[in-house]
């Protein structure tokens, strides 16, 4: 499980539990180098969402090219 943090420009409070949020990303290594790119990651867990920030508390991860639900979106 990880935490991140983001900010956001809303200032509504709302907390809700997540399992469909996808987020195209790339991958960096320790020096910052793209290692990876376009990666798909599907994000199941928390979001707090208070003025100014996003809080998830939950896990990332990849979801394969060849999957079912990659098929099911197209």
């Amino acid at each position: 499980m990880s935490i991140m943090i983001t900010v956001r420009q809303g200032i509504g409070f709302d907390i809700e539990y997540n399992n469909e949020n996808c987020y195209r990303t790339d991958y960096y290594d320790d020096n910052g180098n793209i290692t990876k790119h376009d990666q798909i990651l599907c994000y199941t867990g928390i979001i707090i969402k208070i003025p100014f920030f996003t809080i998830f508390i939950g896990d990332m991860f990849p979801i394969e090219e060849d999957s079912t639900y990659i098929k099911n979106k197209s």
